[in-house]
């Protein structure tokens, strides 16, 4: 089983705010997680960003990887 942490939504239309989570890479973005390890809010100004060192480094230490951001497929690119 592969573990990523990654951001899940919350929040409501337009006013996003994030959770950090600890996911199976198989799972949705907003599905089944295995542990919250922080927060995000990208309306706050500044943006916060709150991760629980110990938990964070606990993840990182067992093999967790962030996930990057992938490509928009070629349909999204083109303005369908």
């Amino acid at each position: 089983m592969a573990v990523h942490i990654r951001l899940r939504r919350t929040g409501t239309t337009k006013k996003p705010a994030y959770r950090v989570v600890v996911a199976d890479s198989r799972a949705a973005r907003d599905g089944r997680f295995i542990e919250i390890i922080g927060h995000y809010n990208p309306m706050s100004d500044p943006p916060l960003l709150k991760i629980e060192a110990d938990q964070g480094h606990r993840v990182d230490q067992e093999g967790g990887a962030a996930v990057e951001h992938g490509e928009a497929p070629p349909q999204a690119r083109r303005g369908r």
